[in-house]
């Protein structure tokens, strides 16, 4: 019952932060939350198609996509919290890549520690969003202020 839950609560709080993104978020946010959902259903499927909870080969290649993912938005949209997820999702191909050639690694561990990566990645693209709310927020207040059209929100 607690693993269920857990794993239901977590689910729900990345989809409302995914929401989240999207709706408030600019282009690139919604880049970045493209890419983490493309990433579940990529490894989701690889876990249908293999049956095992941590595919191995289904995991680093996730990760390294995620990562040149994250590199392009970087460089296309010139944010700094893009390259801090290229950066979280390089950290968690690194720690799959370490973890896949240790015989004795407890997958409980490993399994926490990815999860709590993929939080932070998450969290990063969170605070992208809120960022770039503001900033939308304040040009429109500004826009009002001085009497001027509304600038195109990005």
């Amino acid at each position: 019952m607690y693993s269920f839950l857990s794993v239901f609560v977590g689910i729900s709080v990345a989809v409302l932060v995914c929401a989240y993104c999207w709706l408030r978020g600019g282009a690139a946010e919604r880049g970045g939350v493209l890419l983490i959902l493309a990433g579940w259903i990529g490894v989701s499927a690889v876990q249908l198609m293999t049956g095992q909870k941590l595919p191995t080969t289904g995991m680093l290649l996730a990760d390294f996509l995620l990562g040149l993912g994250f590199l392009s938005l970087a460089l296309k949209y010139n944010n700094l919290w893009l390259g801090a997820a290229m950066l979280l999702q390089g950290i968690e191909l690194a720690l799959n890549l370490y973890l896949s050639q240790e015989t004795t690694a407890d997958r409980n561990i490993h399994a926490m520690l990815i999860n709590m990566i993929s939080i932070a990645v998450l969290g990063v693209i969170l605070l992208g969003a809120i960022a770039t709310a503001n900033q939308n927020r304040l040009r429109l207040k500004d826009d009002a202020a001085s009497g001027h059209a509304p600038a195109p929100m990005t």
